[in-house]
């Protein structure tokens, strides 16, 4: 041990101060042994129960090896509003009444003209992460530069916390999860705005082009929406896409005058339209589904959810009265499919892979799985022709009986107890940043709750109550089923 303290500059006898006594301790963590240049244990083994007394470095960052807060975009420019009640009602006008002549005849007067809203409710939500720590680990600080592994596990969960809100403020469904909140996406798709008029579109797996969002922003301009579009949320490789075309017109049409797209001067990418100032084209990464994908080796995670099987297996059939198919003659050809069954406490095993379907040209692919009540279940298409690898996300039902039918349109579809998206494809968010058509409301702050606990663990949750208020559903606009970009070949 003295040769240990004189490396420290302290030699037998020496008066040592309280300072400099913690200084030595956070270098030399206590041992029953010691060795040398041993990494730290915790558990048995050579190197005793605890971590070896010779003075040894820490880094004290920790590297996410997922998302971070640059990737936290949507729901951190998401206006908030507080409300006061678990249910929440919004006055939504429709119109400032019938288009009637105004124009009267002398000492007449006009029929009365009255104004048409409509009342909309909305209720509160709650979102939580729970954590844990141990007694002996809460009150030493070894993993980041915080006061204590409490609030190292708390910025933890406070970012995990805001990923699920980035993704409920966007695409939320309560007809699939009773617990959860309508996203911003889904209530645009869901209510009908200006007599019937449903304000979202589909490119139907096509690449986004600046001309067909330049369109849609001067549809918005004009009657019957008088919408003025501020931004548009896109997906990276959208956003890639249109940085790939902006430079190619800053290349060879300088002089070019009413180019529909271009770079501003901090670099971010704009759309002219007729409507004011140029449209920021901004990109959200939680818009993309990449990161949702299946490959048949998921174990169950959590509360046990039973693992799905095939009631009837996937097959091709004729569409319905009403119905339209994404599925094209470019579409058409053999696929599988994947099932899994997922509630609040848990994820369920993979189920087993279906065999392949051979999909005809517009029609529509339907399966019924053996499934339990209220469970969701999330379903997962190959690629065409590809039964190996990553299946993608292709939509969730939820269940309300022993069998639960899926139908995959290979486009965006929603019914009671579905929402389904063409595989590989994203959304587009058109947005007016305006508080007055949407905004989150908060009924309290994020906040961390301490709890109970018999164990000699210290446990605690973050939170978040509120849900997203859409006031002006005829304002915004979404489109649906675009098409991704290819990387090159070899780029990952």
């Amino acid at each position: 041990m003295y040769d240990t303290m004189s490396t420290f500059g302290f030699q037998p006898g020496d008066e040592i101060s309280a300072k400099e006594l913690m200084a030595f301790n956070e270098a030399i963590r206590k041992s029953t042994y010691a060795g040398y240049q041993t990494p730290a244990v915790t558990t048995g083994g050579d190197n005793g129960p605890m971590s070896p007394g010779i003075p040894q470095s820490i880094d004290a960052q920790i590297v996410p090896l997922s998302y971070g807060k640059e990737q936290l975009v949507f729901f951190l420019e998401l206006v908030q509003k507080d409300v006061t009640q678990m249910v929440h009602e919004a006055a939504r006008l429709k119109r400032y009444g019938r288009r009637l002549p105004s124009f009267v005849g002398e000492g007449l007067t006009n029929s009365v003209n009255v104004v048409e809203m409509d009342r909309v409710s909305f209720k509160v939500r709650f979102m939580n992460v729970m954590r844990e720590v141990s007694n002996a680990l809460a009150a030493i600080r070894l993993l980041a530069p915080n006061a204590s592994a409490i609030a190292a596990d708390n910025d933890a969960a406070t970012l995990e916390l805001l990923y699920d809100a980035e993704k409920a403020v966007l695409f939320g469904d309560n007809a699939i999860d009773p617990l959860s909140f309508d996203g911003v996406i889904t209530q645009i798709e869901r209510m009908e705005t200006f007599e019937g008029q449903k304000n979202f579109s589909s490119l139907n797996g096509a690449t986004p082009d600046p001309d067909i969002f330049r369109a849609i922003l001067t549809k918005l301009y004009m009657p019957p929406f008088y919408g003025y579009t501020k931004c548009i949320y896109v997906a990276p490789d959208v956003h890639a896409k249109f940085h790939e075309i902006a430079t190619a017109y800053q290349r060879g049409s300088n002089l070019l005058t009413g180019a529909p797209i271009f770079f501003g001067a901090a670099g971010e990418i704009l759309i002219s339209y007729p409507g004011g100032a140029p449209v920021r084209v901004k990109a959200v990464p939680f818009l993309s589904n990449a990161e949702d994908t299946c490959d048949g080796t998921g174990t169950a995670f959590g509360t046990t959810v039973a693992q799905p099987t095939w009631n009837v297996p996937p097959a091709s059939v004729v569409l319905g009265g009403g119905e339209t198919s994404g599925w094209a003659a470019a579409n058409a050809g053999d696929y599988k499919y994947y099932v899994i069954g997922q509630t609040s406490g848990g994820l369920s095993q993979d189920s087993a892979l279906s065999d392949a379907v051979t999909v005809v040209k517009n029609q529509k692919v339907t399966m019924t799985i053996n499934s339990t009540n209220g469970c969701v279940y999330k379903v997962y298409r190959s690629a065409k022709g590809v039964f190996t690898g990553q299946f993608q996300y292709a939509g969730s039902v939820r269940a309300t009986g022993p069998t639960v039918v899926f139908t995959d349109f290979n486009r965006s579809f929603l019914s009671a107890t579905q929402n389904s998206i063409r595989p590989g494809t994203t959304k587009v968010l058109f947005s007016t940043l305006d508080p007055e058509h949407y905004y989150f409301g908060k009924l309290l702050d994020l906040f961390r709750m301490e709890l109970p606990s018999l164990n000699v663990t210290r446990r605690f949750s973050t939170n978040l109550w509120g849900m997203p208020v859409v006031k002006a559903p005829m304002k915004l606009w979404v489109l649906q089923d675009v098409g991704g970009v290819t990387l090159p070949s070899g780029s990952v």
